[in-house]
């Protein structure tokens, strides 16, 4: 196949179908594309119902995901799914979203600058105190900032009240 015009951010330079040695009976495909900064990747897969150009992209954007993949991993600490079914990684990575989103919350309205480990240590802590017994505690008063600004949001001005 004669080497593709540049397209999407490479430029195909093969579309070659391979048997291995060995592994007669089997017909992969070998696409090879070469990025802009000149290095050569080359795919190898059994889809042949794809163009060679669909190929590289999917290549391409399966390595866009693997690196968010990799950030969300780091960026969250999440850890092998702890669960077996099919939500239990959904549910885990929107889990460490929302505890983290809470952590900023918090850190903003209570000028707290510990850990994600201390933060939750802190709410595990603090889990079993009813909230009027905090007294001046930051998490109180983070929690009373935050419930304002949803009331605010919501657009609803009522007297601020956590239950105990």
């Amino acid at each position: 196949m004669p080497p593709a015009p540049a397209t999407a951010g490479f430029r195909l330079t093969s579309d070659w179908g391979i048997r291995l040695p060995g592994w007669e009976s089997v017909v992969l495909r070998l696409v090879s594309y070469q990025l802009p900064e000149g290095k050569l990747i080359r795919v190898l897969t059994d889809r042949f119902d794809l163009s060679a150009l669909s190929i590289a992209q999917l290549y391409k954007e399966r390595w866009t995901i693997e690196n968010w993949w990799k950030w969300v991993k780091q960026m969250f600490k999440i850890k092998p799914p702890l669960g077996e079914s099919e939500n239990a990684l959904p549910v885990q990575i929107v889990s460490a979203f929302v505890t983290d989103l809470l952590l900023r919350a918090f850190k903003h309205s209570s000028g707290f600058t510990g850990s994600l480990y201390e933060f939750v240590s802190n709410c595990q802590e603090f889990s079993l105190v009813p909230l009027k017994k905090l007294a001046n505690n930051a998490l109180r008063r983070a929690l009373e900032t935050i419930l304002k600004l949803f009331d605010d949001t919501r657009g609803v001005k009522r007297p601020l009240q956590l239950a105990a």
